[in-house]
């Protein structure tokens, strides 16, 4: 399937002398466009030193331009901003749910309920998102240093 037409373009052929072709071809290259479009923007721009209110429109069409991207990237920084805010959100409500998932777990390794104890591990594991052997082991250190 063709690509479709972005401008409507037409061939034309000039000849051009070898240092304005180089000189073409290096503006092109340091500006990233094609040696068309810098034609095409010197004939578009070719009167804007000489008459100020074209290059007033052109500096106006640039001016609303980079506003409509400026308003693209602050839209895009304020949901990433967003997203930054809910992760620290959660992150700090599992931080306290590792807490509460650690007191219980040492209540019932205390009472030596080792099948409820990895039955709760696994449960806490979903909710904190802590692997249930972490989770076991650090209840078990807090256990050995509280010296019970």
């Amino acid at each position: 399937m063709p690509r479709p037409k972005k401008k409507n373009w037409r061939m034309a052929s000039y000849s051009l002398e070898e240092d304005i072709k180089e000189t073409l071809k290096e503006i092109s290259e340091f500006e990233g466009i094609s040696q068309s479009e810098m034609i095409g923007f010197l004939v578009r721009n070719w009167d804007a030193g000489i008459n100020p209110t074209n290059k007033l429109n052109n500096l106006l069409v640039d001016r609303k331009k980079l506003a409509i991207k400026m308003e693209k990237i602050d839209q895009e920084i304020e949901k990433i901003t967003n997203q930054i805010k809910q992760f620290e959100e959660w992150k700090k409500i599992k931080s306290q749910k590792k807490n509460q998932a650690i007191e219980i777990l040492k209540r019932n390794i205390l009472n030596k309920d080792f099948e409820n104890v990895e039955r709760l591990s696994k449960t806490w594991q979903r909710m904190t998102g802590i692997p249930a052997i972490e989770l076991i082991t650090e209840a078990t250190d807090q256990i050995r240093r509280s010296g019970i």
